[in-house]
C-alpha cells in the first residue's frame, strides 16, 4: 500500500480540536463551521487501506569494444528501460464534519513504458612525429514510448 499523496501535509494541517470519531462513534469527525477545511487524516488513511499499487522496473546497459587494428577502436553500447504499474483506488461514501462524499467510485490504472538508447563510437589516434591526431564519429539513438 502507498500513503495517500499529501497525508503528511494534511495531517499538520489539520486542527488538533477535530475529533477522529463522533461523539457516538458512529461516523468520522470532521471541520465544522468556520473551522479550515482540512479532512480527517485518519479517514483518509482507513479509507485507502484497501487500494493496491504494484510497479516493477528492469533496466540494463550492454556494450562491446573492438580493436580491429592497431589505434582503431569500434564501440557501441545499448541500453534498455522497461516499467510497469498497475493501480487500483477505491473512492468510499463518508461525511466528516463539513466534508463529504456521495459516491463510491473504482478507478484503475495501469501502464507501462520503454525506452532504450544505442550508441556506436569509432575513434581512430595516429601520431606523427610530435604531433597526435584523434578523431571521433559516433551517432546516437533514443527511443521512448509510454503507454498509460
Amino acid at each position: 500500500m502507498e500513503a495517500p499523496s499529501g497525508i503528511l501535509n494534511t495531517a499538520l494541517q489539520a486542527l488538533p480540536i477535530i475529533p477522529v470519531y463522533t461523539e457516538d462513534g458512529s461516523g468520522w469527525g470532521g471541520p465544522t463551521g468556520s473551522m479550515n477545511d482540512r479532512d480527517n487524516p485518519v479517514r483518509i488513511l482507513d479509507a485507502n487501506k484497501d487500494n493496491a499499487y504494484s510497479y516493477w522496473r528492469i533496466f540494463g546497459n550492454v556494450f562491446v569494444d573492438v580493436q580491429p587494428i592497431k589505434n582503431l577502436h569500434i564501440r557501441s553500447n545499448f541500453g534498455v528501460d522497461y516499467g510497469n504499474y498497475y493501480r487500483r483506488d477505491l473512492v468510499h461514501s463518508y461525511q466528516a464534519g463539513k466534508l463529504s462524499n456521495d459516491v463510491n467510485a473504482v478507478r484503475l490504472t495501469q501502464g507501462h513504458w520503454m525506452k532504450w538508447n544505442w550508441s556506436n563510437t569509432i575513434s581512430y589516434e595516429i601520431e606523427i612525429r610530435k604531433n597526435r591526431i584523434n578523431a571521433l564519429v559516433g551517432m546516437e539513438m533514443y527511443v521512448q514510448d509510454n503507454q498509460p
